[in-house]
Order: structure tokens, then C-alpha cells, then sequence
């Protein structure tokens, strides 16, 4: 009768050494990311399910639990006459041989204003090619683009 392995001691304690360092680096990329005010998602190619931070949805002033994690619950939010725009162009970057997906949205916010937010994505793929998970960061840049046109009126 073979019982579980045992682990020495100090092998246990290098392991819930790592687990503890693991959990500390966790928690200081949500705070970094959180206080930098950007978003993350994931999006593995075979499921409809998307992952949406919080940070993403109170961009937009949405509740975590206001925005479905799904493509057809992120793709709502954007301008209706520019989604099927938006998804034509991330099929492409899919279809070709590219490894990102870099774009600029209009999308809705709760309140009914509109917010500019930048996407900035890695497409990861398979050893043969096909893209199999899309993950990025979302940065809401509406204030910096008004800055802008009003230090650089068109004219």
C-alpha cells in the first residue's frame, strides 16, 4: 500500500515560501494596475467567456457585475455603429499572422457619455499558428484626448 508522497520539511517550506511570494507579487500588480487606472482582459479564442477587470467595467461606471464576462457583453459597449467595424478588424489581426491588436474605441459609458479607451493586446497562438488567447491592457483616455485638441486646435 503506497500512502501520498511525503515532502521534507524544507521542501514544504520553499513551497509555501514561493505560494506567499506569488501571492504578495499578485497583489502589488492589481494595486499597480488598479492605481495606474488600467484594465486587463483575456480572452481565450474557444470560449465565448472574456475576462473583464473591475477596472474595465468602473471605466465605463459600470459594477463588476453589471458587465456580462463575455465577447457579446464587451463588444455591446462599443459605439453600435462601429461594432461591426471593431469586429471585422480583430478577425483580421486573428486571420493574419499577427501578435496584436492595438486600437482605439468609442465606447459607452453608463451615464450615457461617450469614452474613448485604448486597447493595447498580445494575440497568443498555437504552435501552428492559430490564435488561441487574446490578453491586453484597456487605458480610458478620453481626458487626454481633449487636452490635446484643445492645445492643438484644428484649424
Amino acid at each position: 500500500m503506497h500512502g501520498p508522497p511525503i515532502i521534507p520539511d524544507e521542501s514544504e517550506k520553499r513551497l509555501w515560501q514561493s505560494v506567499e511570494e506569488l501571492e504578495i507579487l499578485n497583489n502589488w500588480r492589481e494595486s499597480v494596475l488598479a492605481y495606474a487606472d488600467i484594465g486587463v482582459f483575456d480572452w481565450p479564442m474557444d470560449s465565448e467567456t472574456l475576462y473583464i477587470s473591475p477596472t474595465n467595467k468602473r471605466m465605463l461606471g459600470y459594477e463588476e457585475s453589471e458587465i456580462a464576462d463575455t465577447y457579446a457583453g464587451w463588444l455591446g459597449l462599443i459605439e453600435a455603429d462601429r461594432q461591426s467595424e471593431v469586429e471585422k478588424k480583430i478577425q483580421d489581426a486573428l486571420d493574419r499572422d499577427s501578435s496584436s491588436y492595438n486600437t482605439l474605441h468609442r465606447m459607452q459609458h453608463k451615464g450615457g457619455s461617450t469614452v474613448w479607451v485604448l486597447f493595447r493586446s498580445r494575440i497568443l497562438r498555437n504552435p501552428d499558428g492559430k490564435a488561441c488567447r487574446m490578453l491586453g491592457a484597456a487605458i480610458e483616455i478620453s481626458d487626454l484626448r481633449q487636452q490635446l485638441a484643445d492645445a492643438f486646435p484644428a484649424g
